[in-house]
């Protein structure tokens, strides 16, 4: 469990790098399962922006991981706080 919350952390923080400066507090890496990523959005155009640039976050984030990620989950969530 511990090893997953580590991954995840590194994930949010890769993921965090990659976004313009508005972006970063407004999303949230929820989970990581069967090579798909899971991420919380707080509105809708954020989600259209992740998923517009999906490839290219999956090629960045993929090698941080033995096993890599080949989907991305975007849900918008606009009820959570980071």
């Amino acid at each position: 469990m511990l090893h997953q919350v580590e991954q995840l952390n590194v994930l949010q923080a890769k993921l965090q790098s990659l976004l313009p400066n508005e972006m970063r507090s407004r999303i949230r890496v929820a989970n990581l399962r069967d090579h798909q990523l899971v991420v919380f959005v707080a509105d809708a155009a954020i989600a259209t922006h992740l998923r517009f640039d999906q490839r290219r976050i999956l090629d960045d984030l993929s090698p941080l991981l033995p096993d890599g990620i080949d989907r991305l989950s975007v849900r918008v969530r606009p009820d959570f706080a980071v």
